[in-house]
């Protein structure tokens, strides 16, 4: 159902969103980020993960049935 996938940004929520007890923080240190400083940022955005929740219930809710 590739027609059905679609990608949100939420600008400003970074790695690991979705964990909304997780404080921001930097990791540093790391062997490969995206930009090849070694760092990146983690941390909960409770809006951007309800968001991501809602669609992603949606999405599975409008498959067919197996």
């Amino acid at each position: 159902f590739p027609e059905q996938v679609a990608l949100t940004v939420y600008p400003g929520a970074v790695h690991g969103f979705d964990n909304i007890a997780q404080p921001h923080q930097d990791l540093r240190g790391l062997a490969y980020t995206a930009d090849g400083s070694g760092v990146a940022r983690i941390g909960g955005d409770p809006v951007a993960a309800a968001d991501a929740r809602r669609r992603v219930t949606t999405f599975l809710e409008a498959l067919p049935a197996r």
